[in-house]
């Protein structure tokens, strides 16, 4: 039983020693690949950052309903009400979209939002500033801006209506 536990004990320290000497390994390459380190951004440089918010549209009055409606076979698409900087728009199968303007320190993004449809209207990187797509599902995507020190993303995506978030990296 003695020998057994003198066994993993000699084993126990070898494995640890291994780990301690690869993470110092790896540590020292990745710091000397990557000499600049990135500073958190400040309130004040979040909020510059940020796209700001454009007026939503007031909201029409709604129509008195008819006292016998017409039958359908399928019910009607289903309107979008819109979320604040999002604008309502027509899609393709005769229901509701959202379509908005995007900007950010590395250029500007007009996405088109419905159900199962997320697309990229229109890119205009600033100047400096490579554009790459990265679609996750048919409704899901995301879009970076990359330049030499500066990171925008910009992910959105269909949960029972448009959602984004905005990532500025430095």
């Amino acid at each position: 039983m003695r020998r057994r536990l003198t066994y993993l004990a000699v084993w126990a320290l070898a494995t640890a020693t291994t780990i301690g000497v690869s993470y110092w390994g790896i540590r020292s390459v990745l710091v000397a690949a990557s000499s600049e380190r990135s500073a958190p951004l400040s309130a004040a440089e979040l909020r510059d950052a940020a796209p700001s918010p454009s007026p939503s549209p007031s909201p029409s009055p709604s129509p008195s309903p008819s006292p016998s409606p017409p039958r359908s076979p399928a019910p009607p698409p289903a309107k979008l009400s819109p979320t604040p900087g999002w604008l309502p728009t027509p899609d393709v199968r005769g229901g509701s979209a959202l379509v908005r303007t995007f900007v950010l320190q590395g250029g500007q993004v007009t996405v088109f939002c419905s159900r199962g449809d997320v697309r990229v209207i229109g890119i205009t990187p600033a100047k400096g500033f490579t554009q790459s797509e990265t679609r996750f599902s048919p409704d899901s995507l995301r879009i970076n801006l990359s330049g030499d020190k500066h990171i925008s993303r910009l992910w959105v995506t269909w949960r029972n209506s448009c959602y984004s978030e905005i990532t500025e990296s430095v």
